[in-house]
């Protein structure tokens, strides 16, 4: 039965006052078998508001062998 997951997360580092940004999606369309697309965001404070630090996008396959 397949399944599809979208979740978000959001973090905040008081040290630097960075904000961090996750969202990951992930879909299983096999039992064992599922794949994730994964974007992650990092902002920092400027004086003018917040600027984007670092962006990645990641896709990750996985799957499972039965013998």
């Amino acid at each position: 039965m397949p399944d599809l997951t979208w979740s978000h997360l959001v973090q905040y580092d008081s040290v630097s006052g960075s904000i961090g940004f996750n969202s990951r999606l992930r879909w299983e369309y096999r039992p064992g078998q599922r794949v994730y697309l994964v974007l992650n965001q990092s902002y920092r404070p400027e004086s003018t508001g917040l600027r984007l630090a670092g962006n990645e996008v990641v896709l990750k396959v996985l799957t499972t062998f039965r013998f």
